[in-house]
């Protein structure tokens, strides 16, 4: 989850794709926008995410927007 303001000024929208990372783990997310529960500077993951990356609460990690893999333009 990002909050919409952040998401608005990164010109993300939810179903977009983001790499999230930490060290050499990353892993790949589907956005979801929210109003309220983060802050415009933090971002809210599941937790199997926080498990796989092994995430502490206010910890810096790297996200970056991923387009879409073209298998998805294949099916129809």
């Amino acid at each position: 989850m990002i909050h919409e303001k952040t998401a608005e000024a990164m010109s993300l929208h939810v179903d977009n794709r983001v790499s999230i990372e930490k060290r050499k783990k990353k892993i790949i997310s589907i956005i979801d926008t929210v109003s309220g529960l983060v802050t415009k500077k933090e971002i809210g993951v599941s937790d199997e995410i926080v498990s796989y990356l092994r995430l502490k609460n206010d910890e810096i990690i790297d996200v970056e927007i991923v387009s879409a893999p073209e298998s998805i333009d294949l099916i129809k």
